[in-house]
């Protein structure tokens, strides 16, 4: 999604295996680098799936996903949230 002042946010499972991690990760220059990921979910055994995101008109960042398959979730945040994050991707087993 792209935000008012034109950088990319991203909400995606941080894993090449499972539904977890879900995480969101900032581009700041049109997507061609994602400098900062967050976990928002981080549980092992849990599953996060079908994120939707979108940004109001404060500036928040709105995040609804199915939580483990069971009800929907809503998490929000703002971008200086994500930039306290880490370089942090998962890697390929």
């Amino acid at each position: 999604v792209k935000l008012a002042n034109g950088h990319l946010v991203i909400a995606f499972n941080n894993s090449y295996t499972q539904r977890n991690p879900l995480s969101v990760a900032l581009s700041t220059d049109e997507g061609r680098t994602w400098t900062r990921v967050r976990n928002i979910e981080a549980d092992d055994h849990g599953s996060y799936s079908y994120p939707a995101i979108i940004q109001d008109r404060n500036g928040i960042i709105h995040l609804t996903y199915t939580w483990n398959r069971e009800s929907i979730k809503h998490a929000a945040f703002n971008e200086a949230w994500i930039l306290q994050g880490q370089e942090k991707f998962a890697e390929k087993q």
